[in-house]
């Protein structure tokens, strides 16, 4: 079973800088970045719209891949930029555009799939029966650090891509998500297993970003099992209204900042 499904902060925002997608063996997520450059919802639908079939499993494979694609973007968006005018223009010369990018890739023929990520999506596996998640950011405090984005124009950095594999497993859930939705998915779960990761939420709750203020909240409030939560989010996802309704009561709890918000799944 696959699903995937985005949605803006604004209920009736036609601008959404993420984009997801499912391709035939696997699933990748993109956050534009809004905050420098032009184009970042472009740019976020055209790295997932171009994602190959095949895993990118290092740096030289994401540079080549970059490579052949991001030319035919920057005409087309350098053919935008001049209609907005001069500043437009310089600003597109100057910054680009950017984007973080998180993807998997499933093989049919083992019980592993691998992943690539760039910048603060992640991609997650969860196993229902043992109730333990893996991911491909390094913790909860990677979201206090600036992400490293993909540019249209420029080499990517080789410290910005992290690549791995996860054994599955019958009981296996596979999914992928944009950064504000990771950081509240990796905390209930950190929350539920505090005994382990109880001085890196000290970390977190003593860091002074906007995150911290949501991991003070979380540890103060009566939160559902990690099981529970996943499900739920899982469960709204069939509904774009419902998930709606579901992410808007999480952030009016104060659990979750307001974001492009984009989720999709692999059950297998």
């Amino acid at each position: 079973m696959v699903r995937f499904v985005s949605i803006p902060k604004e209920k009736h925002s036609l601008l959404n800088e993420d984009a997801i997608l499912a391709f035939p063996s696997g699933l990748a997520v993109s956050d534009g970045a809004g905050g420098g450059g032009l184009f970042a919802d472009l740019w976020s639908n055209y790295l997932v719209s171009n994602i190959p079939n095949h895993p990118i499993l290092t740096w030289d494979e994401l540079d080549k891949w970059l490579s052949a694609i991001w030319e035919n973007f920057y005409n087309s968006c350098e053919i935008k930029a001049k209609s907005m005018g001069g500043l437009a223009l310089e600003k597109f010369y100057e910054e680009g555009s950017f984007a973080t990018l998180a993807a998997v890739w499933f093989d049919d023929k083992t019980h592993y799939c691998h992943w690539m990520a760039y910048g603060d999506s992640v991609v997650f596996h969860y196993r229902a029966i043992k109730n333990t998640l893996e991911y491909s950011i390094a913790s909860l405090e990677s979201f206090n650090e600036l992400p490293h984005l993909i540019n249209c124009k420029d080499v990517p950095n080789k410290d910005g891509l992290t690549t791995g594999v996860f054994k599955l497993h019958r009981d296996s859930i596979v999914f992928v998500c944009s950064d504000a939705l990771s950081h509240y998915v990796l905390l209930m779960y950190y929350i539920e297993n505090k005994h382990k990761y109880n001085e890196i939420i000290k970390r977190c709750t003593n860091s002074h970003t906007r995150n911290s203020t949501i991991v003070k909240t979380a540890l103060y409030s009566q939160c559902d099992t990690f099981k529970n939560i996943l499900f739920k989010l899982i469960s709204s996802s069939k509904n774009r209204a419902n998930l709606r309704r579901h992410l808007s009561s999480l952030e009016r709890k104060g659990l979750l900042s307001s974001d492009d918000y984009s989720f999709g799944y692999i059950i297998l």
